[in-house]
């Protein structure tokens, strides 16, 4: 059974090197399609997920963030 889907585009997804206290996202019911390639999601559901969601890296390597 499917309950939802989410889109959360690789943009938004930070660097850590540990866990955090995730975040709650909505599950929506509908994707949008580019072709075979799914580019977003609408109609929030009532059903939220609870995600932890990051980019490792790896040992020994520092992050440098330009603004």
């Amino acid at each position: 059974m499917l309950l939802g889907s989410v889109w959360i585009p690789l943009r938004s997804i930070g660097h850590a090197t540990e866990e955090g206290p995730g975040e709650w996202w909505a599950l929506n019911t509908n994707v949008f399609t580019d072709g075979s390639e799914i580019c977003g999601a609408e109609n929030p559901t009532l059903h939220q997920i609870l995600l932890e969601v990051f980019f490792e890296s790896p040992a020994g390597v520092n992050i440098v963030y330009h603004k």
